[in-house]
């Protein structure tokens, strides 16, 4: 029998853990409030995003996730990058050439 460790935070549950607890609060504050409007849930929703990432401590960084994370873009310690799509995206004898490759630029 061979051992696998769990490595990345996706497979440790980190990363559904959070939206696990935020659907199970949404759904209980609204059958406690007795909220069926979809547009009321919406509002309830939004202000358990709110409350989650710029006012609650989290348990693990001891931090507001907001502060941290622009903290880190402050710093530049953070994966993000600027994005943007592709001009043009062309398909040629099954394969899949951006702008500037289809007529060799």
């Amino acid at each position: 029998m061979n051992v696998s460790y769990a490595l990345s935070p996706a497979a440790k549950g980190k990363i559904e853990r959070p939206y696990r607890w935020l659907q199970d609060r949404v759904v209980k504050t609204c059958a406690i409030e007795k909220i069926s409007a979809i547009d009321d849930v919406r509002a309830v929703l939004k202000a358990e995003l709110d409350r989650y990432n710029n006012h609650q401590v989290h348990s693990t960084t001891g931090e507001v996730p907001s502060i941290r994370f622009a903290r880190s873009r402050k710093e530049g310690n953070n994966l993000f990058r600027p994005f943007a799509l592709p001009q043009a995206i062309y398909f040629y004898q099954g394969r899949i050439l951006l702008a500037g490759e289809a007529d060799g630029q």
